[in-house]
């Protein structure tokens, strides 16, 4: 039994003494020592101060057997209804019940022959089962009493209309029986006042632990919805806010217990689809709404509660915040076009370099076959005394190698976007470097009466690095330089500098020219971009070479920098490592001009008488290149034997014994490489002097294993230079 649920027996002066006695502290029935103390006195009081006066009463009064069978009958109820507590047997309570109930009918019998039944005897009765069922807390010992109620009741009616003989009494046991109908009744009415303020106790009890327990909820309920990522309203149809909450309820000044006068068309007045929504609401329609309040966007949902007769009393508002995935479904949707961009431009890449390679050939090809006819004709002409044709044979070559500088700019600016321009590292003299572009940038210089100035180094300092490429981006700063200035001085120095721990040179090229402003500095070195719009109607060019220049220069891990004055001139600087990381087979290389002929060597140049009758086989897929060879060679004084395929070219080596052979690089079958490796495994063919025949950009490492190599559009001087320099080896 609970603390806070008293028995009736509590309120007795004798209980109260008792109870006091055995709990001093207080009764605490959390454990199974204190419950059974505090039912075994419930068990003694009962039997005691209820069931033996009543046995001695029925046993003087009714009859012997009467008293002591409803003594014994009482006992056993009280102890099962104690045993039926304690185990929670339904059963064992039923019997207790019945088994009193058959005690009660059989001395209401009894009582009847001996003519000695009362109406307040019979209520008397009911004292112990239903005294003993309240103060054990089992209830249903009343229900079960309801029989014992109908028999009392219809005996109270026969003995009213006489049809019950009572029994002759004298006057001591009529008093007797006085005072028992009045004690038994003033008991009664006490026991029923006192059990019904008992259970008016227990319900206002059991009312109050229910409001404890639903205001326990209604605040978990509401820390929930504080901390929800929305804002969550409960507004009533008076406009009365409920309940608000969640993180997001502040921002709109909607807070909890607004005033209820208040109309929720003020409460959310600052936009009015919020109130038509909260209005389709309490209507019984469920609604969304996506709006942007205070530069942030939120979804509302609308949800009808309390639903009367198709009417809400009450309507919830949710507000999510949504810009935060609005933002992150805008990345993905950037991010996919992104991608599809990036794809589209790999492929458009990808399709740039695919016609680019396609057009190095069918552009080149003509090129180069124009710029050898215009020499050979040029050479010709003059032969036969028709110089008159000399200079628009010159413009036709130049626009011819103009045209050709422009088209490998543009495939070298292609091949570096796409990644696949490539380092061919080898060592070489500084010295010997910087006097071979000397010589060749000098007729430039002078061409505007500019005076140029060189300072290399006077040792036998080297460098590993790409060569052509280095030469390439000196080449196009000194044209620059003599381009760009007139009649003045343009300076080509190198200098040993170390950056970041690693030695280096440092090659500048110094000019008293234009100059660039400083706001163009950067932007020079842009693909076709110049440092005025005007530079390329006066001076020409694509705006190609510089942004060439500093590719170059990273991918042969340096720098580019530039320093200028508008109207003073101009220094351009280019540090390169002095190794490169690449591994570079070390071996002595041939000092070669800057169309690659090996100049090294010393010989007298021969005559052509002397050069009858030697023999150079041509293997050349091209059938304008190859018309240009014989007719240079042939003029020459060479015998030329031609084909186009590697096979017949092996198969022509070993029957005709060249002096020498010139190997294109795309051949039938297979190509130049192939064809090279193949001579230098074949031990009859391996002494014969080879000359590559490179076009823009073929300059891998194999090509040191030929003897010599020369560049395309094929001209007279650097092919005869060449084959000759092999010759004499």
């Amino acid at each position: 039994m609970p603390e806070n649920k008293k028995p009736f027996s509590m309120y007795l002066p004798a209980m109260r003494y008792m109870f006091a006695y055995f709990f001093p502290d207080g009764i605490q029935l959390e454990n199974e020592k204190d419950r059974t103390l505090f039912a075994l006195i419930h068990f003694s009081w009962i039997s005691l101060f209820l069931g033996f006066p009543s046995s001695l009463f029925l046993y003087f009064f009714i009859s012997e057997k009467s008293g002591l069978l409803y003594f014994v009958s009482s006992s056993m109820t009280v102890f099962f209804t104690f045993i039926a507590r304690n185990r929670d047997t339904k059963s064992i309570r039923l019997f207790s019940h019945l088994a009193l109930l058959a005690v009660f009918l059989i001395v209401t019998y009894d009582a009847l022959l001996s003519g000695r039944y009362t109406t307040s005897g019979a209520v008397w009765f009911l004292v112990l089962p239903i005294g003993a069922s309240y103060l054990l807390g089992h209830l249903w010992g009343i229900v079960w009493s309801l029989p014992v109620f109908l028999v009392i009741g219809l005996c109270a009616v026969l003995d009213a209309n006489g049809m019950l003989s009572p029994r002759e009494m004298d006057s001591t046991m009529r008093i007797t029986f006085w005072l028992m109908d009045l004690f038994g009744g003033m008991f009664l009415v006490l026991f029923f006042l006192s059990m019904s303020e008992s259970i008016r106790k227990r319900s206002l009890m059991t009312l109050r632990e229910a409001n404890q327990l639903l205001d326990e909820r209604e605040g978990r309920l509401k820390s929930l919805v504080r901390h929800l990522p929305l804002a969550v309203w409960m507004v009533e149809k008076d406009g009365h806010v409920e309940l608000a909450g969640g993180e997001w309820a502040q921002f709109f000044d909607v807070t909890e217990g607004q005033p209820s006068e208040a109309d929720f068309h003020d409460i959310f007045s600052f936009n009015q689809d919020i109130s038509r929504g909260i209005e389709a609401a309490f209507e019984g329609e469920e609604g969304y709404l996506e709006l942007a309040v205070k530069e942030e966007v939120f979804d509302f949902h609308f949800i009808p509660a309390s639903l009367k007769d198709g009417r809400a009393e009450r309507c919830m508002v949710l507000a999510s915040e949504i810009s935060a995935s609005k933002r992150i479904k805008i990345v993905e949707n950037v991010n996919k076009e992104l991608r599809k961009t990036r794809d589209q431009a790999l492929q458009a890449s990808r399709a740039k370099s695919e016609f680019l390679a396609s057009m190095s050939h069918e552009l080149r090809t003509p090129l180069n076959a124009i710029i050898g006819y215009a020499e050979l004709i040029d050479e010709e002409l003059s032969d036969d005394g028709h110089d008159e044709y000399s200079p628009d044979l010159l413009k036709i070559r130049a626009s011819g190698q103009h045209l050709l500088g422009l088209i490998n700019s543009v495939l070298d600016l292609s091949k570096i976007e796409a990644g696949r321009m490539e380092v061919h590292a080898e060592s070489f003299l500084i010295r010997d470097f910087v006097e071979e572009v000397a010589a060749t940038t000098k007729p430039l210089a002078s061409k505007n009466g500019n005076t140029l100035s060189v300072s290399a180094l006077d040792g036998e300092e080297s460098i590993t690095t790409d060569p052509t490429k280095l030469r390439q981006i000196m080449f196009n700063l000194l044209s620059n330089a003599c381009k760009f200035t007139t009649n003045g001085d343009i300076a080509f120095r190198v200098e040993v500098q170390s950056r970041e721990g690693k030695e280096g040179y440092s090659f500048s090229v110094e000019d008293t020219g234009i100059g660039i402003e400083q706001d163009k500095l950067e932007e020079i070195f842009q693909p076709f971009s110049q440092a005025d719009e005007t530079i390329s109607m006066r001076y020409g060019g694509t705006g190609l070479g510089l942004s060439i220049c500093r590719q170059f220069a990273e991918l042969m891990g340096g720098v580019i920098e530039v320093e200028s004055v508008r109207g003073e001139g101009t220094q351009f600087r280019v540090w390169i490592p002095k190794e490169h990381n690449a591994k570079v087979e070390k071996k002595p290389r041939r000092k070669r001009d800057s169309l690659g002929v090996n100049t090294t060597q010393t010989f007298d140049l021969p005559k052509f008488n002397e050069l009858e009758g030697r023999t150079i086989l041509l293997i050349e897929q091209d059938e304008d290149v190859r018309d240009v060879a014989v007719r240079i060679l042939s003029r020459t004084g060479y015998k030329v034997i031609t084909t186009s395929g590697g096979e017949e070219g092996l198969r022509l080596m070993k029957e005709f014994s060249p002096s020498a052979v010139l190997i294109a690089t795309q051949l039938s079958g297979f190509n130049g490489w192939e064809f090279l490796a193949m001579c230098r495994g074949d031990e009859d063919l391996r002494s014969t002097p080879t000359i590559m025949m490179l076009g823009r950009g073929e300059t891998p490492p194999v090509v040191h294993q030929a003897d010599g190599w020369v560049m395309k559009p094929l001209s007279r001087g650097p092919l005869i230079m060449a084959l000759e320099s092999s010759v004499h080896r």
